[in-house]
């Protein structure tokens, strides 16, 4: 199941758009899908808001400056919260493929109960270069994974129990 948050950066909700084409607009990222499956501003979540407020600062103010790929960025586009349940798998994919103007995923997992074990699943495998074997990340509690949108293939391999993650790009 894929929830958005919809909203909760600077560009008005009646564009209904999704990303820019090109390079990221100086007045931000448009908000959410008109199709999406359930819509509601992080304001109904709290720790969900603080999180997400204190995620753009690292990555606007503390990594923009010090990565050229990063400077420019005007802001982050809408939060999706993704639930796996027990056999769930993503294939193998590039976030964004059409250089819509998104560079940077990140990924913050959510789980509850008890720690990630190996035979749990759900790992989060990044292909590195050709001819490098894959990289293979169990999925955490609060693991914050960040990689390039336009650039790095992954993949989620199946998952034996619920797996939750908090998603969303510059």
């Amino acid at each position: 199941r894929i929830f958005w948050v919809c909203g909760e950066h600077k560009t008005s909700a009646r564009e209904l758009l999704w990303d820019s084409a090109g390079l990221q607009p100086p007045s931000g990222l448009a908000p959410c899908k008109p199709e999406v499956v359930m819509e509601k501003s992080a304001r109904g979540f709290p720790k969900l808001e603080a999180f997400m407020r204190r995620m753009d600062d690292f990555v606007l103010s503390g990594l923009s400056p010090r990565c050229e790929r990063l400077q420019g960025l005007a802001e982050r586009s809408d939060a999706m919260v993704s639930i796996y349940a027990e056999g769930a798998r993503f294939q193998k994919h590039i976030d964004n493929p059409n250089k819509d103007g998104r560079v940077l995923t990140s990924i913050v997992y959510l789980n509850s109960g008890e720690p990630w074990g190996k035979s749990d699943g759900g790992e989060l495998r990044l292909f590195a270069e050709k001819g490098q074997p894959p990289i293979d990340l169990a999925p955490e509690t609060g693991r914050l994974v960040l990689f390039w949108a336009d650039r790095l293939a992954h993949e989620v391999l199946p998952a034996q129990r619920r797996r939750m993650a908090l998603t969303y790009w510059w």
